[in-house]
């Protein structure tokens, strides 16, 4: 904060007022103080009782480098001209550093508060120093010498290292420079440092840096990953740290070398500001508790609201999900000279333990959480949860019994607001064990004619994504036999020539086929089975497989048609594409999406979350497509630079993909194993454009692989449906970043994201519930409430298919299956007025009965 005048320019008789406003900053000469008494080593702030006391202050780098900021202003500003003079192409790459600093959330953009010290002073500086240390050349563009700047501040090592204005290597900083700042940027004489207020942030700044080069380097396009998506603190944090109560206002504003003895421990610096202080120790803190569990560390200063109200603190960490879950860390042997630092770490829960190699190590054991379908048991919370919690209230007491703002606790943990997911559960697990054995029983079948090649699966549950499977309705002759979950599988047999080509004597050899299997595994393996034309029920205890059979004929002249014939004439219909999207395209995109799974382990209960928050959204039927979305923002962190690290930060990454993205007039491409080449690209490119000359409505989102470059199998919603989402997605990502920043415990606030707003419905349909019971339940049913839920859902569905079999002119119909509900929108259009013949040729009417007269609905 700096004394100053600021003139508004007004204009006699103008309509708005002038954009123009002049800021006056008063500037001491430059012999006013001395400037060798206000080096980074010098201190300049001492008690008032200091000499009677005789206590040794130290230096105060901070306070000395703000006042010699305002002494050096006008010298800084002739500097920064006279590289402008040198370099026509400086103040562009300048709007760069700024514009990409604001994309991240380190600088605060119009109309937001700064929550970061991060300055564009200290960024044009750095790139002022880039220049003159003659790094770009004479005809360096602005892009280069943006790139180049952050290359500098990317590869300097801040901790052991300083830069010098105006000279090409870093200069190793002298032993007693070690605790003076976070970052040093030194004027040419070294009485200035333009990083001094940095502090807590540049490990942020450094990380973005990393990311950003990364994405200029690897990128065909990098413009979007480095520019064009803003990246909030939300969605690239997996935990959150936030404190209501630091301080007083003004241990804020000044900072007191002799307040800060006994206060959060030793602070790494020697005058930080009480805040920082807190911050920087708290990191010390973090970093050696969570060692590789976390990969990065952002910091937020929360301004007071009012004049009474202390700052707030809110830090991000970024967790590595390979580590995060761990419940046992490995410290030193019992013996060694870090034991004692280790247990001072860790408090009474370091404990000695004996592993099987016959070592005695130091040890510290969290409690294995409880995974729920979506909510976290609070009495069991996150291992990084229990961590966090631990560390403060050992290292940092006094805060954590300070009573909050809010009457609560001061400090709060926010982990998983929106619920945490396992990344495996027993069912999956007993899920892919039966199915195996299943497989083993059918390609050890011998009496077939044609061996089985292949048994894939086709259901979400085999990727570990399924929200609700579907329960198996079971014929009344099996009425008595325990509830299953019906799961699909596709049989692939050896390629023969004997297949024929027409499509009813194809299904007839295959139910021939399924007749042969299901007396197969009756006399060879005892296992019970029903059959239809289309289909074989294999039936187990817990699950029921349904089997279909898939001929490579079939494939190819799909294939054909689509590429050649379909090109050239109309896009096929989602009726014509059904079958070779259930037999083919499922199957081979299921194994891919299981894969996806397995290298990151969040991505599945991410396909959870983001099929809940639709599911409560009223947008029903579109799993696959949140599958694809979810699958992008893991292989493609774009602007994050890292994949997430927890189902919260990657589905707020989904929204924020929903809200950001040209559906309207630009493709996706989901890369679902790892193979994409320019090539590649090119191709799904041109299939897009030759999709834009067909005859039929093209997609309202273009979300292509290489299994479907021309999107045929792909459901998507209709163009009016995209915008709800979009709005809705904008809606919840605004929800998240305030409960972010926001102070308190605001999980209740995260909640309201996967609450639908039904005031714009015009009716709203419950399910009733049987018995009254509640049917919130785990992914398998296990219990009759569960049973129920799952039945309610099937229920739903088939009441909305009857509902658009006799309405679907006169209604839009929202379902929510999970919850069992259905809202209803009319359509304004089958309200008008029209003749008796219009009425009873355009839109259907259902007659309905209301005591003796018969009338109908809709009634105009």
């Amino acid at each position: 904060v700096k004394p100053c005048v600021v003139l508004r320019v007004t204009f006699p008789g103008a309509k708005r007022p002038s954009p123009w406003v002049v800021t006056l900053l008063p500037v001491a000469p430059r012999g006013a103080f001395a400037a060798a008494k206000l080096a980074p080593l010098k201190n300049a702030l001492r008690p008032a009782d200091a000499e009677k006391t005789q206590q040794d202050c130290g230096p105060s780098p901070h306070y000395n480098s703000a006042v010699m900021e305002d002494l050096r202003m006008r010298d800084t500003l002739e500097l920064l001209d006279g590289v402008e003079q040198r370099y026509v192409h400086f103040p562009d790459a300048v709007k760069l550093l700024k514009v990409w600093a604001t994309q991240r959330g380190l600088l605060a953009a119009k109309g937001e508060a700064a929550g970061t010290t991060v300055s564009g002073f200290a960024l044009t500086m750095l790139c002022a120093h880039v220049i003159s240390a003659g790094v770009p050349g004479s005809g360096a563009s602005a892009y280069q010498l943006f790139k180049m700047t952050l290359v500098a501040l990317r590869d300097t090592d801040f901790a052991t290292q300083k830069l010098v204005f105006g000279k090409a290597a870093p200069v190793a900083l002298a032993p007693e420079e070690h605790n003076l700042f976070t970052a040093a940027l030194m004027s040419e004489s070294g009485e200035l440092n333009y990083f001094w207020r940095i502090g807590s942030h540049i490990g942020e700044l450094q990380d973005e840096a990393r990311g950003s080069v990364a994405a200029l380097e690897a990128e065909a396009d990098p413009f979007d990953s480095v520019f064009g998506v803003r990246v909030g603190l939300e969605a690239r944090c997996d935990v959150f740290l936030k404190i209501q109560a630091t301080h007083s206002e003004d241990e804020y504003l000044i900072p007191y070398t002799d307040r800060q003895a006994g206060r959060y421990g030793a602070c790494p610096l020697a005058d930080a500001t009480t805040v920082h202080a807190l911050a920087l120790r708290a990191l010390a803190v973090f970093r050696a508790g969570l060692s590789d569990r976390a990969t990065q560390y952002c910091v937020r200063v929360i301004p007071p609201t009012q004049l009474d109200q202390p700052t707030g603190l809110v830090i991000g960490i970024r967790l590595d999900p390979s580590h995060a879950t761990r419940v046992l860390d490995r410290g030193p042997e019992a013996d060694s000279p870090q034991t004692a630092e280790f247990r001072r770490l860790w408090g009474d829960r370091a404990v000695l333990r004996r592993f099987k190699d016959a070592s005695i190590l130091e040890c510290v054991v969290w409690a294995e959480p409880k995974y729920k379908k979506i909510w976290e048991d609070p009495e069991l919370p996150y291992v990084p949860h229990q961590m966090l919690l631990h560390l403060m209230e050992l290292h940092f007491k006094e805060l954590v019994d300070t009573p909050g703002l809010d009457g609560g606790e001061n400090v709060n943990v926010l982990h998983t607001p929106l619920g945490i997911n396992g990344p495996l559960c027993d069912a999956h697990t007993a899920l892919w064990q039966q199915f195996a054995e299943m497989k083993e029983q059918l390609e050890a079948l011998e009496t077939l004619p044609i061996a089985v090649k292949e048994a894939r699966p086709s259901s979400s549950g085999f990727s570990y994504s399924d929200l609700s499977p579907e329960v198996w309705i079971q014929p009344p002759s099996r009425a008595n036999d325990p509830p299953r979950t019906l799961h699909d599988a596709v049989l692939e047999f050896e390629s023969s020539s004997a297949w024929p080509r027409a499509p009813a004597a194809v299904l007839r050899l295959q139910t021939a086929f399924l007749l042969k299997i299901q007396a197969e595994l009756r006399s060879q393996h005892a296992v019970e089975s029903l059959i239809t034309p289309e289909y074989l029920d294999v039936l187990y205890p817990r699950f029921v497989f349904r089997l279909r059979i898939f001929t490579l004929g079939e494939l190819y002249e799909m294939s054909t048609w689509a590429t050649v014939d379909a090109t050239l004439k109309t896009r096929p219909t989602w009726e014509q594409t059904e079958k070779i999207r259930r037999v083919w395209w499922g199957p081979h995109a299921r194994s891919l999406l299981r894969a996806v799974s397995l290298i990151h382990i969040c991505s599945g209960p991410t396909m959870r979350l983001v099929k809940k928050w639709l599911a409560s959204q009223l947008v029903a039927g579109y799993d696959d497509l949140a599958e694809l979305l979810v699958v992008q923002v893991f292989t493609t962190p774009g602007p994050y630079a890292h994949p997430p690290g927890s189902p919260h930060a990657a589905m707020l990454r989904v929204l924020a993909l929903l809200a950001s993205f040209d559906w309207a007039g630009a493709p996706m491409f989901v890369d679902l194993d790892d193979t994409f080449s320019p090539d590649h690209r090119h191709e799904l490119q041109l299939a897009f454009e030759r999709a834009k000359g067909m005859q039929g409505p093209m997609p309202s989102m273009w979300v292509a692989t290489k299994l479907d470059p021309h999107m045929l199998f792909l459901r998507v919603p209709p163009a009016g449906l995209v915008h709800r989402v979009v709005a809705l997605a904008r809606g919840a990502l605004d929800i998240a970043t305030k409960a972010t920043l926001a102070l308190g415990d605001t999980r209740l606030q995260f909640r309201s994201v996967f609450e639908p707003d039904l005031s714009t419905f015009d009716a709203v349909i419950h399910i009733a519930r049987a018995g009254g019971r509640d049917g919130a339940g785990v992914v398998y049913p296990q219990t009759p409430e569960e049973l129920e839920r799952m039945e309610r859902a099937a229920h739903v569905e088939t009441f909305v298919t009857k509902l658009r079999e006799h309405l679907d002119q006169a209604c839009h119909f929202f379902p929510a299956p999970q919850v069992g509900r259905v809202c209803v929108q009319f359509k304004s259009q089958a309200f008008l007025p029209a003749g008796q013949k219009g009425m009873l040729s355009s839109l259907p009417r259902v007659m309905v009965a209301d005591g003796e007269t018969p009338v109908t609905c809709p009634n105009v």
